[in-house]
């Protein structure tokens, strides 16, 4: 592909323009990505209200911090597509934290999946993934769920997606892929994102609350960035009804938030 060049151009280009226009959306994210540095030096320095260290649980959370940072860079280029999956590794760790919190024994289990591979699937398939210790872990399942369906295969809504065919007569269509998002769609992903993302990390940071005294005063400001955006987001499912969705199934944006939208 000769234009390969052009388009790897067009997306830095894209990046840099809606990184100004979604400025709002950034600097929420940007909060997200500082409350993740501060729950990593918890970590490295602290010891939990039993003497221990939690310094095994920081690749998780580099991970985390890791996939949100390159899933935002997707979706200034609106790549939503690429932006969702790219974002999942970091649910999933959020979730597989919890469940190491409700038992120890679950980790040993996540270690040697390949040797235990029946315990593994009971422990972490499907909604076994929710736990008892990680605030909003229904949600966060639900969401990972919706994700693995949405955007890791190739099913029929995802092919539905991204063509589009236009024309009259059966020997003049014209079969037209979706490299980005429409204006309005890349919008909605990146200020559903900005408050899931949020919402997970506040997730993590509540869970760790219960361990270390220092983190005692940690607050979930998930509903902050909700209701900070929640005017654009009615004008945006206004103007473009099916972006609704973004919102309610990828972003578990909360509900009271939506309006009397369609």
């Amino acid at each position: 592909m000769e234009e390969l060049p052009l388009y790897f151009d067009f997306l830095a280009r894209k990046r840099v323009k809606l990184l100004r226009q979604f400025a709002v959306q950034f600097q929420a994210y940007c909060e997200t990505d500082r409350l993740l540095d501060s729950l990593e030096r918890v970590l490295v320095s602290g010891l939990d209200v039993n003497g221990k260290s939690q310094v095994s649980l920081l690749p998780m959370l580099c991970i985390m911090q890791r996939q949100c940072a390159n899933a935002i860079e997707d979706f200034f280029a609106a790549l939503g597509y690429q932006g969702w999956m790219t974002f999942r590794p970091a649910v999933e760790a959020a979730l597989i934290i919890g469940k190491w919190f409700d038992d120890r024994h679950n980790c040993e289990v996540w270690i040697e999946r390949r040797d235990h591979k029946e315990e593994y699937l009971k422990a972490y398939r499907g909604k076994a993934l929710r736990s008892s210790s990680l605030p909003n872990s229904p949600r966060l399942q639900s969401l990972l769920s919706k994700l693995n369906d949405e955007f890791l295969h190739v099913n029929f809504d995802y092919y539905r997606r991204h063509m589009k065919l236009e024309g009259g007569a059966a020997d003049n269509l014209t079969l037209t892929a979706l490299w980005t998002d429409t204006p309005l769609v890349a919008e909605a992903h990146v200020t559903a994102f900005a408050y899931v993302s949020r919402l997970l990390v506040c997730s993590v940071g509540e869970m760790l609350k219960n361990k270390f005294q220092c983190l005692h005063e940690f607050a979930d400001s998930s509903r902050d960035v909700a209701e900070s955006l929640s005017e654009r987001v009615s004008h945006l499912i206004a103007e473009a009804p099916e972006v609704k969705r973004i919102f309610t199934e990828l972003a578990a944006w909360p509900r009271d938030l939506l309006g009397a939208s369609p």
